[in-house]
């Protein structure tokens, strides 16, 4: 159990996990007090009063600075009690008197990146994150500390170095460099103090310069080349080697990381199995006692015709998701050479707060993008993962933190809309033809009022049919939307139309939402309400509350609205959508053409963006659906996008799959961030995809 800090002035009633939490507590809540009465209980020969918050932090930094500077540490990577390693600490209080200075400036900063890092603790219950990320051995034995053990804890030291921080190879080998000559340094010291020293050694000077000697041949071992690292990884850490997927003679080939063994690594954790069994238990017994419920996959309509379900209700659910990222510069000539598209997945039985950690999210496989455009590469790329994934949905899984045998289920598949059709074997374009994976609704139909006639949806057996007529004639004809076959056809539970849901984020806050914003923008100089720059210095001067300031919109100019094309991140786009209200209340009301589809988008906003759903809300969020792409139709036709019709599409997702930001794709985007960093820093672009897959 972690040591847990209290706030000495305000008694706050909630403990705080980590000393930092209470530093920030205090810095932001008690900094003007006067007077402040802080004492210092950080150690016994602490217990000074300190009557300043200035006094208060110079002494911290004095005497804790390791404390205060916790939040350095990556939190992807922590040790638990047992897997403690010795440390070794060289105190010089005038060097830490120096940065108090740096402190100070750092604390303003630094103060975004304490808040993404620090973890909230609430009083209802507790969780063992180390459960999820830990990857030591927790049976080691410190009364039988072998050199198998120190090659073990210095791995796992590379290991921190390589991914926790991300260092190249090259980096890695200067700070065991560093190391070495460290330990020279040492045996230096032992070699003067053994010889100044009149009383007989209970070790010998020799055995101790063998000792050293053999050290450094451990460190320079693993980390001679990548293959040594990797070897010590597989050995003491249970790293699996990604697969190497052969696509054609041309050398061309992806990655694929074996999925059940990546499964049973999370589930070999302690206590993983049982939060998952308690989640699934939980969520049943709600919607058991309130059938109106529905709270994630099993409670839609999909859940029915799962045979993996079917055959055990208590599955374990597994989601997978699909998109591309370009490593290299993206204005630059190399901007398409270096694509690359990358799979993972995710139980999606984990609780909702371990679900938004990225460590849940697994890496699938990665492979080019453009070895992928061919219909055989991409049959032959996913006939691994098919193979496993039906495998654990037939024979299951053996873990030894589990007596019995586990079952698993796959559910969906989230990707982006283009990701979506080509997994789904549609057609890659949304500006002619049938563009819906749900009904049959034709691009030159777009601008059909709803209210009056309703799109005939896709079934399984004529889209079956029209699969066929389109593997006839060799993939070069487009029958009602559909390219060919899909690489997952095989996949137990897949399927085309019922597997691949529509995205929150892409279709809303990415879609819909910033191209009314836009329109919003675009009609109050119309109507000389205000400029293109009053606009502009509008939404850069307004005051943003402490949860909007990292999603902080940036510039909007006039070549953005003239566009249609707003600038920024999806979190970005939806915090400026749900200010436009307050950020120009003064001329809202005068906005007539576009507020009433503001308004109804707003309200179905509140029904996507719902962790709970229920099934009688269904039949009004469908009317709410309709009636903003009417308006949409009437007031602006010019911006009827294919994104406008995927919205009626959601009473009809949500009531077959659940709530819709249980597949969103937001979370899977931040994992993106770790691979493009990693290649970057990397700087290896010879095969990068065995670069980030291993």
């Amino acid at each position: 159990m972690p040591t847990l800090y209290f706030c000495p002035i305000c008694r706050h009633y909630l403990p705080f996990v980590a000393f930092v939490n209470l530093y920030k507590h205090i810095r932001s809540n008690h900094r003007n007090d006067k007077p402040i009465n802080i004492r210092c209980r950080l150690s016994h020969d602490c217990g000074s009063v300190y009557t300043s918050f200035e006094s208060y932090r110079s002494h911290l930094n004095r005497y804790h600075h390791d404390l205060l500077n916790n939040f350095d540490v990556s939190m992807d990577y922590t040790l638990n009690e047992n897997d403690s390693l010795p440390s070794f600490s060289f105190s010089n209080t005038d060097t830490n008197h120096g940065k108090e200075d740096e402190l100070a400036a750092q604390e303003e900063s630094n103060e975004d990146e304490i808040d993404a890092l620090l973890e909230t603790i609430t009083s209802e219950s507790y969780i063992d994150w180390s459960s999820f990320v830990n990857t030591n051995d927790e049976q080691d034995n410190p009364k039988e500390f072998t050199f198998s053990s120190f090659e073990k804890h210095f791995t796992r030291f590379l290991f921190d170095l390589r991914e926790g921080h991300l260092l190249p190879q090259g980096i890695i080998k200067s700070i065991t460099s560093y190391l070495t000559s460290m330990l020279d340094a040492l045996l230096k010291l032992i070699e003067q103090q053994a010889t100044k020293s009149l009383n007989n050694l209970s070790i010998s000077l020799t055995d101790i310069v063998r000792l050293i000697a053999q050290i450094k041949t451990s460190i320079f071992d693993i980390t001679k080349n990548d293959y040594q690292f990797l070897k010590r990884c597989e050995d003491f850490f249970g790293y699996v080697p990604p697969s190497k997927v052969e696509l054609d003679d041309k050398d061309h080939c992806g990655y694929y990381v074996p999925i059940e063994r990546s499964i049973k690594s999370l589930l070999n954790k302690p206590d993983v199995i049982s939060c998952l069994i308690d989640n699934i238990n939980e969520s049943t017994e709600k919607t058991k006692n309130d059938p109106d419920l529905i709270l994630t996959y099993r409670d839609g309509t999909a859940a029915k015709d799962n045979p993996s379900l079917n055959h055990d209700p208590n599955s374990f659910l597994i989601q997978l998701y699909s998109d591309g990222i370009g490593i290299t510069n993206p204005l630059g000539p190399k901007k398409d050479k270096h694509k690359l598209t990358l799979y993972y997945f995710v139980l999606e039985d984990l609780l909702d707060v371990v679900r938004s950690m990225l460590q849940s999210i697994g890496l699938v496989g990665i492979c080019p993008t453009k070895h992928l455009s061919l219909q055989r590469n991409r049959s032959k790329y996913f006939a691994p993962i098919v193979n496993d994934l039906n495998r654990l949905q037939t024979t299951g899984l053996i873990v030894q933190t589990f007596n019995g045998q586990l079952h698993f289920a796959f559910s969906l598949f989230a990707a982006d809309n283009l990701a979506s059709h080509e997994i789904g074997g549609f057609q890659q374009n949304f500006n002619s033809g049938q563009f819906c994976r749900l009904c049959h609704i034709s691009y030159q139909l777009r601008l059909t009022h709803l209210t009056n006639i309703s799109f005939l949806p896709r079934r399984v057996a004529t889209h079956n049919v029209h699969v066929q007529q389109a593997v006839s004639s060799s993939n070069t004809k487009t029958t009602a939307g559909v390219m060919g076959e899909s690489p997952l056809s095989n996949l137990i539970g897949f399927h085309r139309i019922k597997s691949l849901p529509n995205d929150v984020m892409h279709d809303f806050a990415e879609g819909v939402c910033p191209l009314i914003v836009s329109a919003m923008l675009k009609e109050a100089p119309a109507k000389r309400l205000m400029t293109y720059s009053q606009i502009e210095q509008r939404i850069n001067t307004f005051s943003y509350g402490m949860n909007d300031q990292i999603n902080r919109p940036p510039t909007i100019r006039s070549t953005h609205l003239t566009n249609s094309h707003l600038v920024g991140s999806a979190s970005q786009k939806m915090c400026l959508f749900r200010l436009i209200p307050i950020i120009f209340s003064d001329i809202l009301d005068q906005l007539t053409n576009t507020l009433d589809i503001y308004t109804c988008l707003r309200e179905i906003i509140s029904y996507v963006y719902s962790i709970r759903f229920r099934k009688s809300w269904l039949s009004y969020f469908h009317s709410l659906t309709i009636r903003f792409q009417s308006l949409m139709v009437y007031h602006l036709p010019d911006m009827m996008i294919p994104k406008v019709h995927f919205v009626t599409e959601y009473p009809k997702t949500i009531g077959a799959n659940g709530p819709a930001t249980r597949f969103w794709c937001i979370r899977f985007e931040g994992k993106h961030l770790y691979f493009k960093k990693l290649a970057i820093r990397s700087n290896n672009f010879k095969n990068p995809a065995f670069t980030l897959a291993k």
